[in-house]
């Protein structure tokens, strides 16, 4: 999802619905400055009552679209016209963890799991372990991710009922996995790391980073070579099959 200034051509949120071609107007919202903040390339004017020089600007107005619309906005706006202001929202990996059953599952769980009253980790369990088997499992940007004064303590771990592909020629992405026989088991394995996030404004740090192509599920892995299996979470991709190699 994009804001998109309502200014210059695009004056209100009517026009963005006409240049991007919407069934309705899209929903509005308005961001002020902070006191003391200024409007960049604005003239500077000697007046101590101008606007320019007031500690309190007007609130500036914005257009919520899609990535779909941008896009033909950009293509339908007139070419001796100035480009609108365009920014990026964050988005976040889904987590939506049933309550009375283990669903949403790495691979497709027995029926017996399935109805397991008892799944962990809850929606709202925390601290509460992951699976990582990308980046994150990289110390330095699990730390700067999440601001850490210290190093993150990751340990080895295996996670099974999955199986990794490339998204965009570049990401790992997480899949459910197709049964196939490695070391003797009836899963496919992946070798990561289990970190345990300690509260949900660290968990949501880590949504914004995986963005809205993962979700958030459930999983079995095995810690540090233990025959114990522990249950965590991971993010799994959701996003389009043909985007993946």
């Amino acid at each position: 999802m994009y804001l998109v200034e309502l200014s210059g051509i695009l004056s209100d949120a009517t026009k963005v619905q006409q240049l991007a071609e919407l069934p309705s107007k899209p929903q509005v919202c308005t961001a002020g400055p902070e006191e003391g903040s200024y409007t960049e390339g604005a003239a500077e004017q000697d007046d101590e009552d101008s606007p320019t020089n007031k500690s309190q600007r007007p609130p500036r107005r914005f257009a919520i679209i899609s990535n779909t619309a941008r896009e033909t906005l950009h293509r339908n706006l007139p070419p001796d016209v100035e480009k609108p202001l365009f920014i990026k929202l964050a988005t976040y990996a889904r987590k939506e963890l049933s309550s009375d059953s283990v669903l949403p599952h790495l691979k497709q769980p027995s029926m017996d799991q399935t109805n397991d009253v008892s799944a962990y980790p809850q929606q709202d369990t925390y601290p509460v372990r992951y699976f990582f088997y990308g980046t994150l499992c990289d110390p330095d940007i699990l730390s700067f991710i999440l601001a850490l004064s210290l190093p993150p303590e990751l340990q080895d771990a295996i996670l099974y009922g999955g199986k990794l592909r490339t998204w965009g020629g570049a990401y790992r992405a997480l899949v459910d996995g197709d049964g196939s026989r490695d070391k003797g088991r009836d899963e496919e394995f992946i070798v990561g790391k289990m970190y345990e996030v300690q509260n949900e404004e660290d968990e949501m740090k880590l949504r914004a980073y995986e963005s809205d192509a993962y979700e958030v599920v459930r999983c079995v892995i095995e810690v540090g070579g233990s025959c114990g299996m522990e249950k965590v979470l991971v993010f799994r991709y959701c996003g389009r099959e043909d985007d993946l190699d």
